[in-house]
């Protein structure tokens, strides 16, 4: 008997992702800058539930992108891929590889926001273009007006700009949760003495996230004014440069082994 094809393993995968989040579930992540296939089925046996494949910050190509997005499908996580606003055609392969969503760095308004449900949605919502790929079993017939067949959005928060119209960015209904990058964020508050503590920033967004009905994600939590995330938080994902460091350090100090 044949086994499920992609599309079903897929479809399957984000399902249950998506179906977590909507429970209020805490779901934990790896931003993946090293393109090995093997990491996928080791994340998961871990107990992680999805990864960033991070082609912003990290030499990944396409088709390295493609090979860890099928990965991770099997393995049952659901890949998302980050990379700069303007690789859309990049993002664009990166689903019809098999990718579950795309993270867009820095975005700072509702009109942003709402061109990428455009270029990421089949018409007659948006106008992504239709292909023989492995997202729909290399079949340019299939159905794409499917709910259960649309790929996640997750803007990135990470200038006051973007904390400022946080009312106008949760009231977009096709994003699935709105991710904080706290590095880049409090970058940009250092050395301003009149900037909010980013511990403060943080939980009025959770707040005002809450009260959407739309998850918040961050990165690892890194700013001493966080001993925790605070509650809304769901989606907290770890860079794999830091898990590989921080565990030699506790290797080479005897902590593990």
């Amino acid at each position: 008997m044949p086994g499920l094809r992609f599309q079903q393993i897929w479809r399957d995968t984000v399902g249950a992702f998506r179906a977590g989040l909507r429970r209020g579930d805490v779901m934990l992540g790896v931003f993946v800058a090293y393109p090995e296939r093997r990491l996928m089925d080791m994340y998961s046996a871990a107990g992680v539930s999805f990864v960033i494949i991070d082609m912003e910050h990290a030499p990944i190509t396409l088709s390295e992108a493609d090979a860890l997005c099928e990965t991770a499908v099997h393995a049952g996580l659901a890949p998302l891929v980050r990379a700069a606003s303007e690789d859309k055609q990049a993002l664009l392969r990166c689903l019809d590889a098999g990718a579950a969503g795309i993270v867009i760095p820095d975005i700072r308004s509702a009109a942003e926001v709402r061109e990428w449900v455009t270029a990421i949605s089949y018409p007659p919502t948006g106008m992504r273009g239709l292909a023989q790929v492995r997202v729909n079993d290399w079949n340019s017939s299939g159905t794409t007006d499917d709910a259960r067949f649309r790929p996640m959005l997750v803007p990135m928060i990470e200038s006051l700009e973007a904390i400022a119209n946080a009312d106008q960015l949760f009231a977009v209904d096709e994003v699935d949760w709105y991710h904080v990058g706290l590095v880049d964020l409090g970058m940009r508050l250092r050395g301003d003495a009149s900037a909010p503590n980013i511990g403060d920033l943080l939980r009025e967004l959770a707040a005002k996230a809450k009260a959407a009905g739309k998850p918040l994600g961050v990165n690892q939590i890194v700013s001493p004014a966080l001993s925790s995330p605070p509650a809304g938080v769901q989606c907290i994902a770890a860079p794999d440069r830091a898990l590989i460091l921080n565990g030699a350090k506790l290797f080479v100090r005897g902590e593990i082994g």
